[in-house]
């Protein structure tokens, strides 16, 4: 996906096709894209609320472009147009304690209202707090609704982290690994989950959402050391 695809999505402002986009954020779109795609947002006059949400992203989570000042401003005008990707986003600014003061009872809030709004990757986020007790009480149930929903819009970390659990609940693997596509995509799953079999160990993942993370990574201590005095 070049510069060019990426700014027609942005313009197009469909809401399933930006979460996509994100999705690819992460996997495989190049610092140079990234680049490019900052430098034609950042000089365009009436942005709609993917390009306004896009570019607060850049400036969240691009190391040549960091200014979480900025990236808060261009969420506020995203949420202010009603994209349900910024709920997400300032979900995450309120896990990181940037720009405003960490604070995981309000990064739940905006997850839900992304989620209620249909936003794959906060119905993800809660699931994960979820299926892990981070800063809720946990519970699998839940857990397992969320990730259902966010996998049905073709999140493979939900699929993923569904076909988890449910191996854990019915030692059956039989959802999502069907779908040749998600096996392309995941291939280490199968080998994850034959060793949480064999090892009878709990996989427990957590993204990290700092700028410049990579990948997974067992929950942080504050976000364990916060469950007592943030559950609900």
């Amino acid at each position: 996906m070049n510069t060019d695809k990426i700014i027609e999505i942005l313009s197009d402002n469909n809401i399933k096709e930006i979460d996509k986009l994100y999705q690819f954020f992460y996997k495989s779109w190049s610092r140079d894209d990234k680049t490019r795609t900052f430098d034609i947002l950042s000089q365009k006059d009436n942005l709609n609320s993917s390009e306004n949400w896009m570019l607060g992203w850049l400036y969240f989570n691009h190391v040549e472009t960091l200014n979480v000042d900025k990236a808060l401003y261009y969420f506020n005008l995203s949420a202010n147009q009603c994209n349900t990707m910024v709920l997400y986003s300032l979900g995450i600014l309120h896990i990181n304690g940037l720009v405003v003061d960490r604070d995981y009872v309000k990064a739940k809030e905006y997850f839900e209202l992304g989620a209620d709004q249909g936003n794959s990757q906060a119905q993800n986020a809660l699931g994960r707090w979820y299926s892990t007790g981070t800063c809720v009480n946990q519970n699998k149930q839940k857990a397992k609704e969320y990730y259902t929903l966010s996998a049905d819009q073709g999140n493979s970390e939900a699929m993923q982290s569904l076909e988890i659990l449910l191996f854990e609940e019915t030692g059956i693997v039989n959802i999502y690994l069907e779908n040749e596509k998600f096996k392309r995509e995941n291939k280490n799953l199968k080998k994850q989950i034959e060793n949480l079999q064999t090892e009878n160990k709990e996989l427990i993942l957590e993204i990290d959402y700092r700028p410049g993370g990579k990948g997974y990574y067992y929950a942080e201590e504050d976000f364990n050391q916060s469950r007592d005095k943030q559950k609900n």
